[in-house]
């Protein structure tokens, strides 16, 4: 788990299964929420008020 400050240089290079956000503004978090329900090989698969994880799909999963 990284915070933002200590993301390595490379750190958009990287082979991600599943990441998270936070935030404390709850509209934030429901913009991030709807925008990822458009992605098709993304789903939520943990959330809470101030909080998503989201995760590649499971058939995608599966292949990595």
């Amino acid at each position: 788990m990284f915070r933002k400050r200590d993301w390595p240089a490379n750190f958009i290079e990287q082979h991600w299964m599943k990441f998270g956000v936070r935030h404390d503004n709850q509209s934030v978090i429901y913009g991030i929420y709807e925008e990822i329900c458009n992605w098709v090989d993304l789903e939520i698969t943990k959330s809470s008020r101030n909080n998503l994880e989201i995760s590649f799909k499971e058939q995608l999963r599966k292949m990595a």
